[in-house]
């Protein structure tokens, strides 16, 4: 196999590990979850949408562009999607997985250095897969699963308070009083 289809395959492989991880235990109401609600509007996406939408989305360019397989997106129905279980998603993955491997695996230098028409342009190959690459890239570095999120805030508040009740101790055990610490310097 030719290295840099090798390198972009180890690149997606890899991201689409990450958004299994990040998806896999979660419960059906943080996948479906939206941080605002609206009717008819995608101003945001649940986790659900966004897996099935990235997944719909490399199949698209893929499969369809690239590997020239029949048209088979339904795009309209990765934004109504919900998720009872990450097994679900995480079959999506999979599949849109095992499908790139075989289009990428399958083309010669001469195939990766030529244009494909998409829709109503002409594209490069490696545009194409680069263009798969870089939306899975935001969506890992992007997206944190509410549950996750709150724990997080959590935590944070907990410590806070923990290094601030330590902090009072501190100067009470030095002169009998509390002081105010002085900002840290580039802090007001």
């Amino acid at each position: 196999m030719i290295s840099e289809l090798d390198n972009y395959l180890s690149r997606l492989d890899d991201l689409h590990g990450q958004v299994s991880s990040l998806i896999a235990d979660l419960p059906a109401e943080a996948l479906n979850w939206r941080p605002i609600e609206g009717k008819d509007d995608h101003i945001t996406n649940s986790l659900a949408v966004l897996t099935a939408h990235i997944a719909g989305a490399e199949h698209f360019w893929i499969a369809e562009v690239i590997g020239g397989r029949p048209a088979t997106r339904d795009r309209d129905a990765e934004f109504v999607t919900v998720a009872a279980t990450p097994a679900e998603l995480l079959q999506i993955l999979q599949k849109v997985s095992r499908e790139t491997r075989e289009v990428l695996s399958a083309l010669s230098e001469s195939d990766l250095s030529g244009t494909r028409q998409a829709k109503d342009r002409m594209v490069s190959v490696r545009w194409g897969i680069l263009h798969v690459i870089d939306p899975l890239c935001v969506y890992n570095s992007e997206t944190i699963p509410p549950n996750k999120l709150v724990c997080r805030a959590k935590e944070k508040r907990h410590d806070n308070r923990g290094r601030a009740r330590q902090g009072r101790r501190r100067n009470e055990d030095r002169g009998g009083r509390q002081s105010k610490a002085a900002p840290a310097p580039g802090r007001i």
